[in-house]
Parts: C-alpha cells; structure tokens; sequence
C-alpha cells in the first residue's frame, strides 16, 4: 500500500516538474529571440548611425589659423581615402544621466527601460560592415596605454577616432528605438548621442540624432 502511494506521489509531480522545465527552456528561447532581434536591428542601423555621428575633422575643424576652410572641405570630400574608426568591442551601458532623457522621450508611448541592458553586454560584428567609405577595426587592437596612446600613435592609414555603442532600448512595440553613442575625436573632442530609431516601410531608419554633450 505503500508502495502504491509513493508511485501515485512521483505520477503527480512529475508532470509539474515538466511543466516548470518546459517554462524555463520558453523563457530562454524568449530572451534568445530578443536579442536576435536586437542585433540584427544595430546591424541595419550601424552604418546610418556612423554616418550620422562622427565628425571627419580634416573638414569640420574650421578655428585653424591661416586655412583656407573651403579649400580644404573641397579637397577631403573628394578623397577617396577610406576613415579608419576603432570601434568598442562589447557594447556600452547607457549613462545614467540619459535614462531619464530617454524615458521623456517615449512618454507619449508605451515604454519601460530595460536595466538588464546595462549590464549584459554582446560583441559587435565588425564583419558585417564592409563598405565603400570605412573600415572598422575594434578598439582592443590599437596600442594599449594612458588614454591618449591611442592618438599620439602614428599610422598609415587615416585614423578618424573612436566610436562605442549602447545596447537598443526598444518601445513595447518594437516599433521604436534608441541607443547612446560616444565618438572620440582626440584628446580634448568627444561627442555624445543619443540615437532615436524607427521602423518605416518595414526598414530600420535613424530618426533624430540629439546632441547630449561635447568636450
């Protein structure tokens, strides 16, 4: 009689113990295809984003003395020399004073921050960015060092400074995006975005690009 109750116990749990596995492996998946998502989301908007970031400061440094800035703009828009950038090899978390920027933004819609993007960081695929006008190297393969061994080293080819992204904060909808980017120009110039993204005709377009800070 015993016996029996035991068998009648485990007969019971174990399809609650199924159960509950069934929901973790569903939860993994989930988060799996979130993230999927999302990089392939960054993917689309990299080279849109680059190009609407970064400051080729062979054209736009205009305060040098004796130069003759239009001269100098017509002459690097016609080069056909590739910029070189060094790319953050993980992504970034989103500084804190942008959250609530970007909570603003989104008030008129349906949004929650995702906190856990600021800690689980992913690798961004520098392969899959070939293109005519840039090439992309990771940050970990230029000199090591103080922070401005990076700019006093001497290359051959034309270093246009340093770029690093945050993961994509989405809308409930995922219809809607944004990221935060810093560039690096030099020792003394930086920028810093925040990226406004959205899905229009079934593409991902940057939107507004807003200026939070400079240096």
């Amino acid at each position: 009689m015993k016996l029996l109750k035991i068998i009648f116990i485990i007969l019971i749990f174990i399809p609650l113990y199924n159960c509950g596995q069934k929901e973790n492996v569903s939860t993994i998946k989930k988060t799996d295809t979130r993230l999927n998502f999302e990089k392939k989301v960054f993917d689309e908007v990299f080279l849109e984003v680059v190009d609407s970031t970064h400051k080729d400061g062979r054209v736009y440094l205009t305060w040098l003395p004796g130069m003759d800035f239009e001269k100098r703009k017509a002459k690097f828009e016609k080069d056909t020399c590739k910029l070189v950038f060094a790319i953050g090899d993980f992504t970034w978390p989103i500084w804190e004073g942008n959250k609530k920027e970007i909570i603003d933004h989104f008030k008129n819609s349906e949004f929650a921050y995702d906190d856990s993007k600021d800690v689980e960081k992913f690798k961004i695929n520098l392969e899959k960015f070939p293109n005519a006008k840039y090439i992309f190297k990771y940050e970990s393969k230029f000199p090591k060092g103080d922070k401005y061994k990076i700019w006093e080293t001497k290359y051959d080819f034309e270093f246009a400074g340093a770029l690093t992204f945050s993961r994509i904060q989405f809308s409930k909808n995922f219809q809607k995006g944004v990221l935060a980017v810093s560039y690096a120009c030099g020792t003394k110039c930086g920028w810093y975005y925040l990226v406004f993204i959205s899905k229009k005709n079934k593409k991902w377009i940057v939107e507004e690009v807003k200026v939070t800070g400079m240096s």
